[in-house]
């Protein structure tokens, strides 16, 4: 549970850190930005650890241990948010990518746990 927590955060983390990244690269040459986009999501799907993380969202105390989680996930929805006035398009498809990615990752967990 510790480190898929860690994981988790770590994820969340470089996430909101790339948010200027992607804008960056979204406008001249989307080829990058598409490489980018592909390279965290592949990343992000390798790190999050579906199974370490359902107690967090059935125990009180678990629950806890996983504020700063819920801090930088609501502040990547901010930051999205922000994001849409500058660019709504990119804002959009990020959008749509973290909850693809998701997911996928839960789709993942379900097909080893079979």
């Amino acid at each position: 549970m510790k480190k898929s927590l860690r994981d988790a955060e770590i994820v969340s983390m470089l996430e909101i850190a790339l948010l200027p990244v992607f804008l960056y690269t979204y406008t001249p040459n989307k080829l990058i930005f598409w490489i980018l986009i592909i390279s965290f999501d592949s990343f992000a799907l390798k790190k999050l650890d579906v199974e370490g993380l359902l107690p967090m969202m059935t125990s009180k105390e678990e629950m806890k241990k996983g504020r700063l989680l819920q801090f930088l996930e609501i502040s990547y929805i901010a930051c999205l948010g922000v994001m849409a006035f500058k660019n709504l398009e990119l804002a959009g498809y990020l959008l749509v990518n973290d909850i693809v990615i998701s997911f996928l990752a839960v789709y993942l967990y379900l097909k080893k746990k079979q």
